[in-house]
């Protein structure tokens, strides 16, 4: 009788191990890539304008640091894609299997007031119909 090999489930491959088979089959690690957005050249300029103008508002009309706020909105997805997968070397474009659902995102707020004082996130969801028997608060 022949010696049984070892079972698939027993198999541990070590850093090591990985990095060879890679190196034989000619593979690597591939990052998604993205641009971010530059500040235009005369923020600065901008930014000191807008910081007088609030100033200026409030010794006009006697405004409390808890009655000025600051808000941003961040679109935030239900399906996020991982980072990194694996490809053959030299590739110039990687795809990158979803569940197709990538496009479909919800929209955070958060805000603060200028006296340190944070406010609750307002959440926005983007549907054209509300999902049946789902009540929301």
């Amino acid at each position: 009788m022949a010696k049984s090999e070892p079972s698939a489930a027993s198999f541990k491959a070590s850093y090591g191990w990985a990095c060879r088979f890679m190196e034989r089959n000619d593979l690597t690690v591939c990052r998604r890539t993205t641009l971010a957005q530059r500040l235009p050249t005369d923020h600065d300029v901008k930014l000191l304008e807008f910081q007088q103008f609030i100033i200026q508002l409030r010794r006009q009309h006697g405004y409390d640091l808890s009655q000025i706020g600051n808000a941003d909105q961040t679109p935030l997805m239900f399906d996020l894609p991982y980072e990194r997968t694996v490809a053959e070397k030299n590739v110039k474009t990687v795809s990158i299997r979803t569940t197709g659902h990538e496009n479909s995102h919800f929209t955070v707020m958060l805000a603060c007031t200028a006296d340190g004082g944070k406010l609750p996130p307002y959440i926005v969801f983007k549907r054209k119909t509300l999902p049946k028997g789902m009540r929301f608060p």
